[in-house]
């Protein structure tokens, strides 16, 4: 009776082998918890429609009422001459306005308390027509302004470019995470968690016929080039390990 006891046994062993033996899922591993995280990179690129700028007005004088009335005149000049270029009420804003007091012996033995006066005043400006840029600009600098910096041309709306970027990056890391694991004699499964970061940028040129933001003839509203929008995506995937 034991004898038959045995060969049962080692028949449905033998039976165990043959349901669950070959190439496959291993319920085992896939119960292990197996992972696999990969990065993936997407880029998008478009033509710039609108332009940001600082735009403003320094100077120093040793009286202060007359310093503060040849700010307000000089602000005030530019300020109608951009507007009459294109530029709406609602896309000049003040950025800053100062009066600092600065002692004439500065750097001497000792403060004097004979001032002079340093008045800044600055208005970021959003200009939404690019063509424009140059004319704008020339009215600003030839109506009183002293002050330009930090130009920029941007888009305005980067939704779409930024879902044909995500989509990129998202098969990019998908293709890359297939690599890995065919590499490994596995399979990609579900997706666990996924992490992106946009960023949003010039291409810069390098050369005749590439793309970028190249200035011609000396002027900014020429050939402004593209602008790329870049999501990058980190995903972690299940791996299904194969026996």
């Amino acid at each position: 009776m034991k004898k038959i006891t045995l060969v049962l046994i080692t028949i449905i062993a033998l039976m165990g082998v043959t349901l669950f033996g070959g190439t496959g899922v291993s319920p085992v591993h896939a119960q292990g918890g197996y992972t696999i995280t990969v990065s993936g990179v997407g880029t998008a690129s478009g033509q710039p429609d609108i332009a940001t700028v600082e735009i403003g007005y320094q100077t120093l004088n040793g009286n202060l009422v007359n310093g503060y009335n040849d700010t307000q005149k000089a602000v005030g000049n530019f300020t109608k001459a951009i507007k009459d270029a294109g530029v709406g009420e609602t896309d000049i804003q003040l950025l800053v306005s100062t009066i600092n007091p600065e002692d004439r012996a500065a750097g001497a033995a000792g403060p004097t308390g004979n001032f002079f006066y340093r008045f800044t005043t600055v208005m970021r400006i959003t200009i939404r027509d690019v063509s424009k840029v140059d004319a704008i600009l020339g009215a600003a600098i030839t109506n009183g302004a002293n002050i330009v910096r930090n130009f920029a041309f941007a888009i305005d709306k980067v939704d779409a470019l930024e879902s044909q970027a995500r989509t990129a990056a998202v098969q990019n890391a998908r293709a890359r995470a297939e690599l890995l694991a065919q590499a490994i004699g596995s399979n990609v499964g579900d997706t666990l968690t996924i992490n992106e970061v946009v960023t949003v940028g010039n291409v810069l040129p390098t050369g005749n016929g590439s793309r970028g933001a190249v200035v011609q003839d000396g002027t900014l509203g020429g050939n402004v080039g593209q602008l790329i929008v870049t999501v990058t995506v980190q995903i972690t995937y299940t791996l299904r390990v194969t026996s």
